[in-house]
């Protein structure tokens, strides 16, 4: 038997608190694909300044008529309210839950007193998993009318509503004790991994193809890059924590600290093209021929672990907002970059995202029906479609 991630995302420092949980009951409801009769939950509080305190957890089934059905008690230390230290990570005691493949599981956390979410976890796709805050405690499984939390700060305001409050504080993951033939998928990279609107139908193929025997985790964190670590910002004059640390510094800690995956996807490379140029103000991008290396070093990792590793060609990332010698300094690196990714024999082979998705009237240029309006993240249709491009086969 081992400890299985039924669902695991990135806390992100984000150098400010997020929102503020107070009076409310933040719900997390993901879709589960594992089996099995024990659960647990990884608190954390990784990037808080002060000390977190949860004064109710519990696990349940949703329906869709908004209630949880089978509400448990989650503890930690055999207590209702938890309460964590700045920086600690903890997982909760072995919960008796009967987790099934097919259901959508939820967590509820309630929290009276003001708690600030400076290291939450974001995420944009919800086909997956979805979050909801009410107020009050609804820890008991009650449905609620969804509601915003106090406090979000400016750079997470714009356009988020009830419905697609992205953002979740506390814990980021969930484990299901299952038997020992089951996969781990892991999908790591920058927003467009973070995002979820690739990894998320990945995971749906994952599952259908097989229930009850195969998870993905997303190792995502937006802005990342794979060799620096986050972006100082020239215009601003500050660096972006955000941004996370540099992909091949935190790629093993972050893939293998919690799961054994018997396989990685990676989407990595477009933020060490653009940044430098972009947000940095340098003259140049970074080379392929430095990606490339960091890629290399990351699938060693990979394969040390016994895992396979799959690298994802990177999309074009045209907008025409951008000086012409902007995009033609990121295309001469990005196809040069792929190039390498569908040639190369270091990688266990490639799934061509760039294929799925280019404008090939337009060259340097994403299909705008297939992104978010930016150029560079894909929407759902278009991680539908560059998701459909990832042999299912060779990843489990």
């Amino acid at each position: 038997m081992k400890w299985t991630s039924a669902w695991r995302y990135m806390s992100i420092e984000f150098g400010m608190p997020a929102f503020i949980l107070r009076h409310q009951t933040q719900r997390f409801i993901f879709l589960n694909n594992l089996d099995g009769e024990k659960i647990r939950i990884r608190f954390t509080n990784r990037y808080g300044s002060a000390p977190l305190r949860l004064d109710a957890v519990t696990v349940g089934a949703a329906a869709s008529d908004g209630t949880v059905g089978g509400v448990t008690a989650v503890t930690l230390d055999g207590q209702r309210a938890v309460e964590l230290a700045p920086g600690q990570e903890i997982f909760s005691d072995e919960i008796p839950f009967p987790a099934r493949a097919g259901q959508r599981l939820a967590v509820s956390i309630y929290a009276g007193e003001p708690q600030r979410a400076e290291g939450p976890c974001s995420m944009s796709s919800f086909s997956v998993a979805e979050v909801r805050f009410g107020d009050g405690d609804c820890t008991d499984g009650r449905a609620f009318v969804p509601t915003l939390p106090e406090g979000l700060s400016s750079p997470f305001v714009q356009d988020i509503t009830p419905e697609t409050m992205g953002l979740l504080l506390g814990f980021d993951a969930v484990q299901v004790l299952t038997g020992d033939d089951v996969k781990v998928v892991a999908a790591f990279g920058d927003s467009i991994t973070n995002m979820g609107f690739i990894p998320d139908p990945i995971a749906l193929r994952l599952f259908a193809a097989a229930p009850g025997k195969v998870t993905l985790v997303n190792c995502g964190i937006s802005g990342n890059r794979l060799l620096a670590d986050a972006t100082f910002i020239k215009a601003m004059g500050m660096t972006i924590t955000a941004f996370g640390p540099a992909g091949t510094g935190r790629f093993e800690r972050d893939v293998f600290g919690l799961d054994a995956p018997d396989a990685v996807v990676t989407l990595m490379g477009i933020n060490d093209i653009m940044h430098p140029i972009q947000l940095e103000e340098l003259p140049a991008a970074t080379p392929a021929e430095e990606i490339i290396a960091g890629i290399s070093a990351i699938a060693d990792i990979s394969h040390r672990h016994g895992a396979k590793f799959f690298a994802a060609t990177l999309p074009p990332a045209g907008n025409d907002d951008y000086p012409d010698w902007w995009r033609a300094a990121f295309e001469k690196e990005r196809l040069s970059l792929n190039g390498w990714i569908r040639s190369n024999d270091v990688c266990d082979g490639f799934f061509d995202y760039d294929a799925a998705l280019r404008d090939d009237a337009h060259p340097g240029y994403m299909r705008p029906e297939y992104h978010i309006g930016d150029g560079l993240h894909p929407n759902a249709e278009g991680g539908r479609l560059a998701a459909e491009t990832v042999d299912i086969g060779a990843l489990v």
